[in-house]
């Protein structure tokens, strides 16, 4: 344990007396709570209403719906926790009271707070209309997958609603399975608006020759009962009905900050935070999918989405509430970053990517050598700021030691370009 007691019966120069809350156990609370315990041996307490412990959710939309058997998904055993000496209360923060600084729990309970840590994700958004008596299947928990898991092994057709990361790996995962299935999202393309349009379309070229039947373009009118042997119809706004026995909404989500309501913490973005995560309450940080810092190319709010900034950021915000003075530089992140496999095909993706417009400047796409796989390049200021590829995960390896150092947007094309010519 590394945190000391000094003669004065502190532990690294901080008072031991102090009570450490963090509201959410999945990867951001749980990295959180992990390197508290590193810093300081002072009482530590996390929230999670989830009655599983803490699992890998990237898993959830991939792995565990295709596999013969189900994966062990899981992070950290409850020995562990109790091993480092954290507090796990399996209920939901429901209020924050942050002037006499004391979360309040849905068991009727109370927890009282010298620092608290916000890490509440966010939750998924069904934005189409749709009967009350219509099941749509989310991917979010863990019981979520396991029951989308078990009907898709008896199911003849799915429709899955969302052409971004979940609606693109569950339909990779419905067709390994057998099940015939439709994709449907009114932007023009997977992935549109986060990777622009060439490499938008040609994901969705893998998808057509996966057997997927792809309806981009379209909004959702209705999803209903349906007629005979269908479960359920799906009325587009083009007037096309398509049919399903399962419909799985991947239409985004919103951040959990409904418990914030009236405490002072800024949530017009999420959680608003600084540089070390701190928000408009000081005693107040924020970590993973619910929070917005200043980490954009030019130093705007962004608010992630990620698995592996989720964990980054648990360890930034520990650092930041374990000191007593904490600042910008006391936690440096790590680049944006996300990796998964749709049809057998590798997707990375680093740094900042933007969707752009038809031929804009400052997106350069270019074919893999050998005519295998697609590389995208996203500038901003003559700089390389982010890019991504399909089955070309070297050249992206090498890319990411260029973002930030000054290397321009013509010099970056180049090097993709030679990169193409000579492999």
């Amino acid at each position: 344990m590394s945190g000391q007691r000094d003669k004065s019966g502190l532990v690294g120069g901080h008072d031991m007396n102090r009570t450490f809350v963090i509201v959410g156990g999945s990867i951001a609370g749980l990295t959180a709570a992990e390197k508290l315990r590193e810093l300081t041996d002072e009482r530590i307490v996390l929230v999670e209403p989830d009655p599983m412990r803490a699992y890998d959710k990237t898993a959830l939309s991939k792995d565990l719906l295709i596999a013969d058997e189900m994966p062990d998904i899981f992070l950290r055993s409850a020995a562990h926790l109790d091993e480092l000496r954290i507090e796990v209360r399996k209920v939901s923060a429901v209020a924050l009271d942050a002037t006499g600084r004391v979360v309040r729990l849905s068991d009727g309970s109370s927890v009282s707070y010298d620092r608290l840590l916000i890490a509440t994700g966010a939750s998924p958004v069904i934005p189409f209309p749709h009967e009350a008596d219509t099941t749509i299947h989310v991917v979010r928990t863990h019981a979520d997958a396991e029951g989308l898991r078990s009907e898709l092994r008896d199911a003849r057709r799915a429709v899955v609603i969302g052409g971004g990361l979940i609606g693109c790996e569950v339909v990779s995962a419905a067709r390994h399975l057998g099940v015939e299935t439709d994709i449907v999202d009114s932007l023009p393309g997977p992935f549109q608006r986060m990777l622009g349009a060439a490499f938008s379309q040609y994901i969705e070229k893998l998808q057509i020759d996966a057997g997927i039947a792809t309806y981009y373009g379209r909004g959702v009118v209705d999803v209903r009962r349906g007629i005979g042997d269908h479960r359920f119809d799906v009325e587009l706004s083009t007037g096309e009905i398509l049919h399903a026995d399962i419909i799985v909404a991947g239409t985004g989500v919103r951040p959990e900050t409904g418990w914030l309501q009236g405490s002072g913490v800024d949530t017009s973005l999420g959680v608003v935070c600084d540089s070390r995560l701190s928000t408009s309450l000081s005693d107040v940080f924020a970590a993973g999918d619910v929070a917005s810092w200043p980490g954009g190319p030019g130093g705007e709010l962004i608010r992630l989405e990620h698995w592996a900034n989720a964990a980054e950021q648990g360890v930034g915000a520990a650092i930041s509430m374990a000191s007593e003075k904490p600042t910008g530089d006391d936690w440096t992140p790590g680049m944006p970053h996300f990796m998964t496999t749709i049809h057998s095909h590798r997707l990375t993706v680093l740094g900042h990517v933007h969707g752009g417009e038809i031929g804009d400047p400052t997106i350069h796409v270019a074919v893999g050598p050998n005519e295998r796989g697609l590389i995208a390049l996203y500038g901003s200021a003559d700089r390389l700021v982010g890019c991504a590829t399909v089955d070309q995960a070297r050249i992206a390896v090498r890319l990411s030691g260029l973002f930030g150092r000054g290397n321009s947007w013509t010099e970056s094309v180049s090097i993709v370009e030679n990169h193409c010519r000579i492999n």
